[in-house]
């Protein structure tokens, strides 16, 4: 099965799965208290790395470089760069998440 073929199908399970999910905004997740924010850290996390994790057959760097750390540091992380970043507060929180997490990991 190629890359793609495996990508189209992560995307038709991820649709078919989330018929109640939507992605949230920078400012959405500001209003959310502490645990809700923990929460979204690891849901939006474990798809974004479930996904690389498919397309390479392999362990992602992302991976390699983040399993040392622990969900509240992740949660730290982001929300530093988050609040450093109020011009992109309206955009989906989950591609700031991803952005944040790769410049972490010098992956840019």
């Amino acid at each position: 099965m190629t890359k793609r073929t495996r990508a189209v199908i992560v995307v038709f399970i991820a649709l078919a799965l989330a018929t109640h999910a939507r992605a949230i905004t920078g400012n959405e997740y500001r209003s959310l208290n502490d645990v809700q924010r923990q929460a979204w850290v690891v849901g939006a996390l474990d798809g974004i790395l479930t996904t690389q994790l498919m397309l390479m057959n392999k362990q992602p760097p992302l991976v390699v470089c983040l399993a040392k750390l622990e969900p509240i540091q992740l949660k730290a992380i982001f929300e530093r760069s988050l609040e450093a970043d109020p011009e992109r507060w309206h955009f989906p929180a989950a591609f700031k998440l991803q952005a944040t997490l790769k410049q972490y990991c010098n992956l840019e």
